[in-house]
């Protein structure tokens, strides 16, 4: 008897389980188990929402322009080069332009760090909606009605076309997921950030000293 569609699509499921499950276990290697099942958490959310994703015409708008910024990437990146040369010094001292807009929350010490922040500093997320991507620069506890902390989150320039966000918003921790092997293009991130490493990006000094736990 020839298989229906449903049991094709729940044996192709159960054929995904076994390599799912190693991926999870090797790449979270380092992860505490807390944030291990967050993120579980959100990437099965993430799964579950990819479907909408690939109907929507927003995100196929979002991806084109994200691929016109990789094709023209190395004079992007010529640009950048030159404007660490000129802010290095300064940057690393925390000293800003004078029109630089810098998030209330990035002026105090934060000595303390709560248990029940899953992430930190430098981490790359991806946004559940729309697919997002941006750098984590601060964090608050600020929304009195979920009693969730809220994110600083400096977005990535590709999905800043058309005026669709501003360079940073503030977010609840379970709008977004951390991912790894990607570079966040933003004009002020050298401001904050010194390096990247391949996980998550190296606070400059000043920012250390704001979160100095993260």
């Amino acid at each position: 008897m020839p298989w229906q569609q449903r049991e094709i699509i729940q044996f192709c499921l159960l054929l995904l389980c076994v390599p799912v499950q190693y991926y999870i276990s090797g790449y979270f290697t380092n992860v505490k188990d807390r944030e291990r099942s967050q993120i579980v958490i959100n990437t099965m959310k993430g799964i579950g929402e990819i479907k909408d994703n690939l109907l929507s015409s927003n995100f196929w708008t979002l991806k084109w322009q994200e691929l016109m910024v990789w094709m023209f990437a190395d004079i992007l990146g010529n640009d950048n080069d030159k404007d660490d040369e000129t802010t290095e010094e300064s940057t690393e001292d925390g000293k800003f332009p004078k029109d630089f807009d810098l998030p209330s929350r990035l002026t105090r010490v934060h000595k303390e760090r709560p248990s029940d922040l899953l992430f930190r500093v430098g981490q790359v997320v991806q946004f559940h909606t729309y697919s997002y991507i941006g750098v984590i620069i601060g964090w608050e506890y600020e929304n009195e009605d979920t009693g969730q902390p809220v994110y600083t989150v400096l977005i990535d320039e590709t999905f800043l076309k058309d005026g669709l966000l501003s360079l940073t918003i503030e977010v609840e921790q379970n709008k977004f997921y951390v991912i790894r092997d990607h570079e966040v293009r933003n004009r002020n991130l050298k401001w904050y950030f010194a390096s990247y490493d391949g996980s998550q990006y190296i606070s400059r000094q000043w920012l250390k000293k704001i979160y100095p736990k993260d």
